[in-house]
């Protein structure tokens, strides 16, 4: 099994595949049912229609973190109403470089009611514009599914309409709302979850993989893979943590320390490996708020290679004071030989202080000290060490989501950024597409009213759907609604360089 682990680690270091860099608008990791509705507000003009919506912390069905948000939507049964929930940002968010958006939802059930519903994704500016992304197929899909689409080009309001299109002040964001339409009549309740509300910035686009994490089979499982060394300056003791940002475990290292200035943690060796294409680390840590301002505690991510030498990129976790994970990211930068400079410094004590071969690295540490003289003891806890390649080529095009009449004119479609070339795939009864291949294709409404999806494939396999629906011209938009403000704000890359 360990053989195995290592096997696909040093895979998915040679193809890192998954465009990220996530700034999170909700991880949905609250403490109680009272911060859930203190955060989101339940709306909808379908609730006035006999509709009901209710809103709780989930923390057995969930994605990553500590919980879920669960959605227990009655509809109503009357056509194109919605209910949904609304967060508002003070202060407002600047979202003018957001690239991708991306959300986590699990589904419960296949009904015919259920199929009626879509969902959209609404941003709220300080100019009036609402911004809107549906998605017209999500309760197609049973349990877990990730849905990512473009955040660049959302629609203004509800529907579609190139002629009324504007300019919406995306460095102003208000405001978020999650809404549940009815495309249909049946009356039902459908029940879902939501998780993992994020967004991509187009300055921190890249190609990164979450390439170690700690969800062992068993205590022994995990000491075979981390052999603790305690060295010289006290002892070290390492077991696996329920207190976990993703999966179901996290490495808690518990360090007893004699000494300060000495290193102690668990090794993990793997055959040798060139990390050259690696521009940085990223990883999570939870503190021992009770010891970290006492014990100045450090961490260290050490990479060793063939020959003996090293170099590691230092923490200091003193700011680790509330009971939070925190995301941390080191850039893969070799600095000189002294401690002056970085990011990863080389070990002057380690090899004679020859310098690191990068392309041939076969040990990674997790070290800590500490910079308190006496003894001094404490936990921390680490998890889903990342690995990541600098990259600046999103795939994007430059529609989002469409809502439109049947019989509409046709609708130019253009890819902004990718790597081409690119090809084109529409669901039947649809309507047509001018062309397969291209970075530029018009679409053609079919004569009635239906939804599907428009698929478009990069040349590094990655799909990029564009969720469609033709509505008639006899439907009614949506109502305005009006709003108390909440001043709540949540974050979860709270990005550290080396504090």
């Amino acid at each position: 099994m360990r053989l195995l682990k290592i096997s696909l680690f040093i895979m998915i270091l040679s193809v890192l595949a998954a465009f990220s860099y996530a700034i999170q608008l909700d991880g949905f990791n609250y403490n109680s049912a009272a911060d859930v509705n203190t955060t989101w507000t339940v709306i909808g003009d379908d609730l006035s229609m006999g509709g009901a919506l209710t809103i709780a912390r989930e923390t057995s069905i969930k994605q990553e973190g500590t919980s879920s948000l669960k959605f227990v939507y009655a509809h109503s049964g009357n056509q194109w109403y919605e209910a949904g929930v609304h967060k508002a940002f003070s202060p407002a968010w600047n979202m003018a470089n957001a690239k991708k958006f991306k959300i986590w939802m699990y589904n419960t059930e296949t009904t015919v009611s259920a199929q009626n519903l879509m969902w959209y994704i609404l941003l709220w500016t300080d100019s009036g514009a609402v911004l809107e992304c549906d998605n017209t197929a999500a309760f197609s899909y049973l349990g877990w599914h990730q849905f990512t689409f473009d955040i660049t080009n959302f629609a203004e309001g509800v529907w579609w309409d190139q002629a009324t299109w504007t300019s919406p002040n995306l460095s102003s964001v208000t405001a978020c709302e999650i809404l549940v339409q009815q495309s249909g009549t049946a009356v039902g309740t459908t029940t879902f979850y939501l998780d993992d509300l994020e967004y991509w910035n187009s300055s921190n686009l890249s190609i990164e993989t979450a390439a170690l994490t700690f969800n062992y089979a068993s205590q022994g499982a995990l000491t075979t893979a981390w052999n603790p060394v305690s060295g010289n300056g006290g002892t070290l003791a390492i077991s696996q943590s329920t207190v976990n940002y993703s999966g179901n475990k996290s490495l808690d290292m518990y360090c007893q320390f004699t000494a300060y200035w000495w290193n102690m943690g668990p090794v993990y060796t793997i055959p040798t490996t060139n990390f050259s294409n690696i521009s940085y680390f990223k990883v999570w840590l939870y503190g021992d708020p009770a010891a970290n301002n006492a014990a100045n505690p450090l961490f260290m991510v050490d990479l060793k290679d063939a020959a003996g030498s090293d170099a590691f990129a230092r923490v200091n976790m003193s700011g680790l004071t509330t009971a939070a994970w925190k995301e941390y990211f080191m850039p893969l930068t070799l600095g000189p030989t002294d401690y002056s400079a970085g990011p990863f410094w080389i070990d002057q004590w380690a090899n004679s202080g020859t310098p690191l071969n990068l392309t041939a690295i076969k040990q990674i540490i997790l070290n800590s000290q500490t910079g308190a003289a006496g003894s001094v003891s404490y936990h921390t806890y680490i998890d889903e060490i990342i690995f990541g390649s600098a990259t600046t080529i999103p795939f994007v095009c430059d529609h989002a989501s469409i809502n439109a009449r049947p019989n509409a004119s046709a609708i130019p479609l253009n890819i902004i950024s990718g790597v081409g070339p690119f090809t084109w795939a529409i669901d039947p009864g649809l309507g047509t597409l001018s062309a397969t291949s291209g970075t530029s294709v018009n679409y053609t409404p079919a004569s009635v009213a239906t939804t599907g999806n428009i698929y478009i494939y990069d040349a590094t396999g990655e799909t990029l759907v564009i969720p469609v629906a033709l509505v008639p011209t006899s439907a009614p938009l949506a109502s305005d609604v009006h709003f108390n403000i909440i001043t709540s704000r949540d974050i979860r890359n709270d990005w550290s360089l080396f504090e």
